[in-house]
């Protein structure tokens, strides 16, 4: 209970960080795609990309930050799965994509 309130604290703190490692995610693992934010946008497009992302931890001036993601198509989910992050010095030093499933 103790690590869902610290990632809530650490996600508020450093939203900055958090939205230029989001933009970074979207340009890279993402590209092309439109991003949904309601409900409606995945309705319409053809493809469309939700992600919601938490800092998990910081450590020694890292932010590890975790992306979840959805892609659908026409309001129909195609695939999920996880996008890991670190920012360090101000950058953002690397993306991995832990897994997509259908």
């Amino acid at each position: 209970m103790l690590a869902f309130f610290r990632s809530i604290y650490l996600t508020r703190k450093y939203r900055s960080q958090l939205q230029e490692c989001e933009e970074r995610v979207l340009e890279e693992c993402f590209a092309g795609m439109e991003r949904g934010w309601t409900f409606l946008d995945g309705m319409t497009a053809i493809l469309t990309v939700f992600l919601y992302g938490k800092v998990v931890r910081e450590e020694n001036g890292r932010l590890f930050i975790r992306f979840s993601f959805h892609l659908k198509d026409k309001g129909f989910v195609e695939a999920h799965g996880i996008v890991d992050c670190v920012y360090e010095n101000g950058v953002v030093s690397e993306i991995r994509e832990r897994g997509k499933s259908c």
